[in-house]
C-alpha cells in the first residue's frame, strides 16, 4: 500500500526503493510483481515491457480480472500497442458488464 500511494503522491523515486525492499524480501510475491508493474509503469522507459510481462504472468497465475486487465492495457498503450491494449480494455468492461448482468 505504501508503493501505491507514494505513486499517487508522484514519489516514485521512493517508490521504487519501496519495491527494490520489497523484492529483497521475496521477488516472487504476488504484491510484489504487482507493485513492481505500477512503478515500472510510472517510471516509463524499458521499465514498460517488464510491466507488461508481470501483468501477463498475474494474469496467469490467477485468471484475469479488472485490475490486471486494465494495468496490462495502460502498458500496452504506452508500448504504443493500441489494438492489443484496446482488446484488454474491452474484456475488462466486459468483466463489468457481466457482473452487473448486462451481458450483451
Amino acid at each position: 500500500m505504501t508503493v501505491q500511494i507514494l505513486l499517487r503522491m508522484d514519489r516514485v523515486d521512493l517508490a521504487a526503493k519501496k519495491h527494490a525492499q520489497m523484492a529483497k524480501l521475496d521477488d516472487d510475491s504476488t504484491i510484489t510483481l504487482l507493485m513492481g508493474a505500477s512503478v515500472a509503469l510510472a517510471q516509463g522507459g524499458d521499465g514498460v515491457a517488464d510491466a507488461v510481462q508481470s501483468y501477463k504472468e498475474l494474469i496467469e497465475r490467477f485468471h484475469p480480472s479488472q485490475p490486471l486487465l486494465n494495468g496490462l492495457g495502460a502498458a500496452l498503450m504506452i508500448q504504443g500497442k493500441y489494438a492489443e491494449a484496446e482488446k484488454n480494455f474491452v474484456r475488462a468492461m466486459g468483466m463489468v458488464r457481466c457482473r452487473r448482468g448486462k451481458v450483451s
